[in-house]
């Protein structure tokens, strides 16, 4: 009764229309799906009836077998080759699931290796820098010790030295003195004809300074005049060019509204046809659109123009008020301090140079002298130096000979202890070598297991890759029907 009702999947036994054979393919596919939901709802309705829904399990098997034609005849595959992808989607995303897990596990395990792998690596480039700095530091002792003996040598010798060192010094300190006592009376002589020399120079340079201000006044009032003459010219530019671009993009504007006007009469007259072509509607009414933007980009140029225009009539304005005020200042100035001639200037120069060579000549005899005093003094200053230095260093050299013997006592025990733990830090640079080629080995133990699992997952990879192929290729309802009727999880 319930096969009945339901029946196989109509067939069409002539195709007197001609319809091509992949819409004869869809339309038998399209039966299937809705013998199938027919299916499904007699399966919830006879649940409970053990007979009638094995009979509708028996009808769902018929729609399996009748799928399976349609994907082998449309495809060009055998069934048994479409079940064979069937099974392995079924079989082997679990596999490599269970692959994929393990290696997360092995990958775990590897992480926490190499960890320890980096933790002996640190551990052990420590221990070989203590290494290293022992056998630094033992060879430092052993330089020490012979540096300090031969200091201990050296002291003796410093002491019997620097007495003589002391005696001469002390001489010629008492000739310093007496030869800067000479030198500053002379100093003192040359100053006070340098202060005459100074006030004479300044009094005719004062001259020169005030003509040279007058002259300068005036250049400045021409170089203001000039540059406001230029901004005046280079403004009326900018206003002639801003009034350019204004009526150009009041021209394109007018264009661009013309082209809206023309694009919305060809919308227009598709809508007001009967039976228009939506695809003819899409494209007039993207025309329209892009038009309508390239014309409110245009006026937005024209409110840009007209500003600049505006800002341009501005300036020229103000560089019009400028060039006025130059010229004004120029008037003004002049009839504030009357012809000055470049000679005039001239003359006071020449008076100005006489006075200087003068100061000059006074200025070199003043700093000849003071580079005589400066020199006297350094003089004095290292002589005097060089006794302190000899009386210092006889008496620190005999403060040290008994601290350098000490030192070398201290050297010979200090060089002892560095060889003892030299020894020592060798024996723990031996332990952490062993603990990290254990730990190496591991490492490339696992790695070995991950590798070999990788290999599998890319050959389930592989023998799973022409059935997603041949998925990916079907149509939104065989892919529905297949996921359906063969009961499998479709690849993502």
């Amino acid at each position: 009764m319930v096969a009945e009702s339901i029946g196989p999947v109509p067939k069409l036994p002539c195709n007197p229309n001609n319809i091509p054979q992949i819409n004869l393919y869809n339309i038998e596919e399209k039966q299937l799906q809705n013998a199938y939901t027919v299916i499904e709802k007699l399966e919830d309705k006879f649940k409970n009836d053990p007979h009638l829904l094995a009979m509708v399990e028996k009808s769902e098997q018929g729609l399996e077998i009748d799928f399976l034609k349609i994907l082998s005849s449309r495809y060009h595959l055998s069934s048994s080759q479409i079940l064979s992808m069937v099974n392995d989607l079924k079989t082997i995303p679990g596999q490599i699931s269970n692959i994929v897990s393990q290696m997360n596990s092995l990958e775990s395990q590897l992480t926490t290796i190499q960890q320890n792998v980096t933790s002996d690596q640190t551990s052990l480039a420590a221990a070989e820098q203590t290494v290293s700095n022992d056998e630094a530091a033992t060879a430092t002792l052993n330089q020490m010790l012979s540096t300090d003996q031969s200091a201990l040598d050296q002291i003796n010798q410093i002491i019997a030295s620097n007495q003589s060192t002391v005696q001469l010094a002390s001489q010629a300190v008492a000739s310093d003195q007496q030869a800067l006592a000479t030198a500053n009376q002379n100093l003192q002589s040359s100053q006070t004809a340098v202060q005459t020399a100074n006030q004479a120079a300044a009094d005719a340079q004062a001259q020169v300074d005030s003509a040279n201000a007058v002259l300068q006044v005036y250049s400045s009032d021409q170089a203001a005049i000039d540059n406001a003459t230029a901004g005046v010219s280079l403004s009326q530019q900018t206003l002639d060019s801003a009034q350019q671009t204004l009526a150009s993009s009041t021209q394109a504007l007018s264009d661009a509204n013309a082209t809206v006007a023309s694009n919305q009469q060809i919308v227009d007259s598709i809508l007001a046809q009967p039976n228009y072509n939506p695809d003819d509607l899409a494209i007039a009414q993207q025309n329209l659109d892009a038009s309508q933007q390239v014309a409110s980009q245009l006026e937005a140029q024209v409110q840009s123009a007209q500003t600049a225009v505006t800002v341009a009539q501005s300036q020229l304005d103000t560089s019009n008020a400028v060039l006025s005020a130059a010229q004004n200042q120029q008037f003004s100035d002049f009839a504030s301090y009357g012809a000055i001639s470049v000679a005039t200037v001239g003359h006071l120069q020449l008076q100005a140079q006489l006075a200087a060579t003068t100061q000059q000549t006074a200025q070199t005899a003043f700093t000849q002298n003071q580079t005589a005093v400066a020199s006297l003094q350094a003089q004095l200053q290292t002589d005097q130096t060089a006794l302190s230095q000899a009386q210092s260093i006889v008496g620190t050299a005999q403060a040290q000979l008994s601290s350098a013997q000490t030192q070398v006592q201290q050297d010979q025990t200090q060089l002892a202890t560095a060889q003892s733990q030299l020894q020592a830090d060798q024996t723990i640079v031996q332990q952490l070598q062993s603990q990290l080629q254990a730990d190496q080995a591991q490492q490339t133990t696992v790695s070995a297991q991950i590798s070999n699992l990788q290999t599998q997952e890319n050959t389930l990879q592989q023998q799973l890759q022409p059935a997603i192929s041949f998925v990916d290729g079907l149509s939104d309802l065989e892919k529905t029907l297949f996921k359906e009727l063969f009961n499998v999880q479709l690849p993502s």
